[in-house]
């Protein structure tokens, strides 16, 4: 079974910070391959971005940060896929909710014949409806989903 879950929100709601500590702690069995978006292999994550993938659980799991186009979205799941051509088992896709970058997580869905799993992460806000990830009796919402998505690669990768 081969799975997109696209982290989908509208702009500067978190979904990059979300993946980017998802592959911080991901119990990767080795060392993930980290590129940027032009393909070039690279040392670890530049520029608050994340694109890379690695073995967890005896299987393949891709992680892509940048959502915000059509254009960034095809191109790290090109780059994660090796242009298709290798099997990643679990991809987990940042994905704007308007534009064009739904399309294409629905695209390569659909021409390679991944199952999707279409989700939000959690939001916080204050009072006055600022952005807070930390809510006021000290519940890190990043914390609480970085561990429902693991726990949801776990279940996909059986």
């Amino acid at each position: 079974m081969k799975t997109i879950v696209a982290i989908s929100s509208t702009g500067q709601r978190g979904k990059t910070s979300s993946i980017v500590e998802l592959s911080k702690n991901i119990p990767w069995e080795e060392a993930p391959e980290y590129y940027d978006y032009d393909g070039n292999l690279i040392d670890k994550p530049a520029g608050g971005w994340v694109l890379c993938r690695g073995k967890y659980r005896g299987k393949m799991v891709g992680l892509s940060s940048e959502g915000d186009t059509w254009g960034f979205v095809n191109s790290g799941l090109r780059i994660l896929t090796e242009e298709f051509s290798k099997d990643i088992n679990v991809i987990v896709a940042a994905c704007r909710t308007k534009g064009s970058s739904p399309g294409a997580i629905r695209q390569v869905a659909w021409e390679h014949r991944y199952e999707m799993v279409w989700t939000s992460h959690y939001r916080g806000t204050t009072p006055d409806n600022d952005n807070s990830p930390v809510l006021s009796n000290g519940t890190d919402l990043n914390d609480l989903f970085e561990e429902n998505m693991l726990n949801l690669i776990k279940e996909l990768l059986k």
